[in-house]
């Protein structure tokens, strides 16, 4: 009397972040379950399937398939797992759903069909089918804009002036990693980054930024001389 159930350690990854899947293998029947066969299909939102424990294989891409497993009786499972590489969403139906499946085993269960979803009940006798397991991730996601104001619009040539520069996050999750490069044309020179920026010649530069979610900024400044025209474009 075999089933299965589903885990992922992240259920709120971010894209290119790397999840592991654990599927556990249950026996509660008379006898040992021998000749046990899974399958589990990843589905879009994932790729670069690796680290398959056991006998294990990506037979084809995004499909991983285990072959005569033995799972006994009793409290003892049988614990199989892999990971994978959260993909950026595409707007294809159920792309982070993942669902396992019992193949085949050497002896009859009840309770499992293959041909048929983990909600039902093969037999009629009240025991929904268990032989299939899903778990899904939801990415987090962010939406990022950028304003940019300066603190004199109408400087004389020598006068330093400051660039502010506002980071805003309408998406509903947190932004973290966030990078900002800002490159000065000539009419500058760059002359002071603040708030943990670095200076790179005539470019200032922030990484590891956090903007907090729902509508949250993120505020940066750095400071320039202005230099006389010299008729460069920009």
């Amino acid at each position: 009397d075999l089933s299965i159930s589903k885990a992922v350690s992240a259920a709120t990854p971010n894209v290119g972040d790397v999840v592991t899947f654990t599927i556990t293998l249950s026996n509660a029947g008379t006898v040992d379950a021998t000749g046990v066969a899974v399958q589990d299909v990843v589905p879009v939102g994932y790729s670069n399937i690796a680290n398959i424990s056991g006998t294990g294989t990506e037979t084809v891409t995004n499909q991983v398939d285990w072959t005569g497993l033995t799972v006994p009786v009793g409290t003892d499972t049988v614990t199989l797992t892999f990971d994978a590489t959260v993909d950026a969403p595409t707007g294809a139906a159920n792309e982070y759903i993942n669902g396992v499946e019992i193949t085949a085993s050497d002896q009859f269960d009840p309770d499992s069909d293959p041909t048929s979803g983990s909600d039902t009940d093969d037999n009629g006798d009240g025991i929904p089918d268990d032989d299939e397991a899903e778990v899904g991730v939801t990415i987090q996601q962010a939406d990022l804009s950028i304003a940019k104001t300066i603190s004199n619009t109408s400087p004389n040539v020598g006068e330093t002036v400051t660039f502010t520069l506002t980071v805003t996050n309408a998406g509903p999750d947190i932004a973290t990693g966030v990078a900002i490069e800002d490159t000065l044309p000539t009419g500058y020179t760059l002359t002071a980054v603040n708030d943990g920026g670095v200076q790179t010649v005539n470019t200032a530069t922030w990484t590891g930024l956090t903007v907090a979610a729902n509508n949250g900024t993120t505020v940066v400044t750095y400071e320039a001389t202005v230099n006389a025209p010299t008729g460069a474009a920009g």
